[in-house]
C-alpha cells in the first residue's frame, strides 16, 4: 500500500497521481484520490493508475487539498466499494455529503468490536475494510477539530498503521 497527500493553492490532482504512478512498482489492487473542492470528491479504481487518472479527468475532480491510495487487500475483496479514500458521511447519512475522507496503510486489529460500536450508534458501512471503521470513528469523535478527533480515534485504535484524513470543514 501507498499514501500520497498533498496541500496546494492549484489543483494537487495531477500531483496525487504521479505519486500513485511513482507506487506502482510495489503493486496494488485499488487505487484512488479524494479531494476538497467545495466539498468532498472522490475517483476509485481496480484497474491501473491510468485509468484512474482518465476517470479525475472525465469527471472533473480536483481541488488543492487531496490524499490518494494503492491497496493491497487486507479487509474485503480487490473492488471498488473496498477502495480507498473511505468517506464518512455522519451517522444514519451516507446520502448526505461526506465530511471524513481517509486511507490507511497497516491493520486495525479491533475493527470488529469498533464497527459494531459505530453500527449502533447509526453508522452505515459500504465496505468490509478496517479503513472505513476509522473513517466513521473519527467522524463520531468529530467536534470541530480534525486534529483532536484523529487523537481520540487513534487512542482507540489497536494495531500497526499509518493514515491520512480530510475533513469538509477544514
Amino acid at each position: 500500500c501507498g499514501i500520497v497527500g498533498a496541500v496546494s493553492t492549484r489543483n494537487i490532482v495531477p500531483i496525487l497521481v504521479q505519486g500513485l504512478q511513482r507506487l506502482e512498482y510495489r503493486g496494488y489492487d485499488s487505487c484512488g484520490v479524494a479531494v476538497w473542492r467545495d466539498g468532498l470528491q472522490r475517483a476509485r479504481s481496480t484497474s491501473r493508475v491510468a485509468e484512474l487518472l482518465e476517470q479525475v479527468g472525465k469527471d472533473a475532480i480536483e481541488g488543492g487539498t487531496g490524499i490518494a491510495h494503492t491497496r493491497w487487500a487486507t479487509h474485503g475483496a480487490p473492488a471498488v466499494h473496498n477502495a480507498h479514500p473511505h468517506f464518512s458521511h455522519g451517522s444514519e447519512a451516507a446520502t448526505r455529503p461526506a465530511r471524513v475522507g481517509m486511507v490507511h496503510n497497516g491493520i486495525i486489529e479491533n475493527h470488529d468490536d469498533l464497527r459494531a460500536a459505530l453500527r449502533a450508534r447509526g453508522y452505515v458501512f459500504t465496505s468490509q475494510t478496517d479503513t472505513e471503521v476509522i473513517a466513521h470513528l473519527i467522524d463520531s469523535l468529530y467536534d470541530g477539530d480534525l486534529f483532536a478527533a484523529v487523537q481520540a480515534a487513534v487512542a482507540q485504535l489497536h494495531g500497526a498503521y499509518a493514515i491520512a484524513v480530510v475533513h469538509r470543514d477544514e
